[in-house]
């Protein structure tokens, strides 16, 4: 099983270590890749609060997770990447692993995406206040629809949180632009 599990954890990018009695961190497997950066020290000072949070979550000693994130770092090439920190306890020993979040990349090519449809529409005329209501509207609808892509079939709370506030103001940008829409006719 130990075997299996060293080969499992960096196959699925995922860098776990045990937690030693002095606070010191050990790994559990070889480290994926993507996380040569940040193993660089490894007391992970630049997890700040997060490593605090942990250290409180294992001091209570209940079986179970806490997630913290989503975190950024710039990998070598300068490309931002996100990952998420895991505080786990299981059979009375404490880990933290670390692993890739896939749902901040694709929330970042859905606003890219955004963005670019924006650009493009900013540069064409627009006609009055109901051809800017329209292209609103739609961009309000595809905005909308992208994050239901991207939040998949099983979102964590925090990302329906997010999606919740993203929508939130969606909604409430479209009514502003109908209510200006209407005060000009």
């Amino acid at each position: 099983m130990d075997d299996e599990l060293k080969a499992l954890l960096p196959a699925v990018d995922i860098a776990a270590f045990r937690r030693g009695a002095d606070g010191s961190f050990t790994p559990v497997a070889s480290l994926p890749a993507w996380f040569g950066r940040l193993a660089r020290d490894p007391t992970f000072p630049f997890l700040g609060h997060i490593l605090e949070d942990a250290a409180d979550f294992w001091a209570r000693g209940s079986e179970g997770f806490r997630e913290f994130g989503p975190c950024a770092d710039v990998n070598e090439s300068g490309r931002e990447f996100h990952y998420r920190v895991v505080a786990a306890t299981a059979s009375g020993v404490s880990y933290l692993l670390f692993r890739l979040d896939p749902d901040a990349e694709r929330l970042r090519d859905v606003l890219q995406t955004v963005r670019e449809k924006a650009l493009v529409e900013s540069t064409l005329p627009v006609a009055d206040a109901s051809a800017l209501q329209n292209v609103v509207r739609v961009r309000g609808e595809d905005i909308h629809g992208l994050l239901r892509r991207v939040l998949g079939t099983a979102p964590s709370p925090e990302q329906r949180e997010l999606w919740n506030a993203i929508s939130s103001a969606l909604d409430s940008m479209m009514a502003r632009v109908d209510a200006l829409a209407s005060k000009s006719r």
